[in-house]
């Protein structure tokens, strides 16, 4: 079966298109692949749990304006479970959420610890062509176990399984979780990318 979309030439001639739907308004449109890049220890896994939390409880953080309680999956391969509940103690602490956002908090949000047990999502074959990975095949499963708005992944550099300096690699890992979104076109991940000083410092020239 195909799953191409093509567009109806006189349809799109005929209105505008409706607008864009976002999870966090401005920040985090809905049924796309994002970035979540910076050095390490600049606060991006807490950013992340962050954003988690005031999605799935439906609490806006300024200057993230949540649009309403979502689902949300948050796969972390770098923190333990002790890490991952010392955040999520620390950040709801800091919301003071209602009892009412709790309870969303409770019916939305699933964190799993898989630092040592999730694989990678990719890997090459015997000729070195980039293929999914049984890390993929978890993925997929879970998502159509939760049904999530926004999936965050922490990090890419555990999960990427392929050579990191490479573009074309990494075309194929992004085109990875995009064929993922085919059956969930609401969805959106959010992946947590380590980079170095020297790569910050290069894309900062670039503006």
């Amino acid at each position: 079966e195909e799953r191409i979309t093509y567009i109806n030439i006189r349809e799109a001639l005929a209105a505008p298109p409706p607008p864009r739907q976002f999870i966090v308004e401005g920040y985090l449109p809905a049924g796309i692949v994002a970035a979540l890049s910076g050095e390490g220890g600049s606060g991006k896994s807490y950013l992340a749990e962050l954003l988690a939390v005031a999605i799935a409880s439906g609490r806006s953080v300024p200057p993230f304006e949540v649009v309403a309680p979502a689902t949300v999956l948050f796969v972390s391969v770098e923190d333990d479970e002790l890490a991952l509940r010392g955040r999520l103690y620390q950040i709801e602490q800091e919301l003071e959420l209602s009892p009412a956002e709790q309870d969303q908090l409770h019916a939305n949000l699933v964190i799993a610890s898989a630092r040592g047990v999730l694989g990678q999502l990719m890997e090459f074959d015997e000729a070195r062509n980039p293929r999914p990975a049984m890390g993929t095949d978890w993925l997929r499963m879970k998502m159509e176990e939760t049904r999530p708005a926004l999936v965050i992944l922490d990090t890419k550099s555990r999960l990427f399984g392929l050579q990191e300096n490479s573009n074309d690699d990494g075309a194929a890992w992004v085109s990875n979780l995009e064929s993922l979104l085919v059956d969930h076109p609401a969805t959106t991940f959010l992946v947590v990318s380590h980079v170095g000083k020297k790569d910050s410092e290069a894309k900062a020239n670039q503006y």
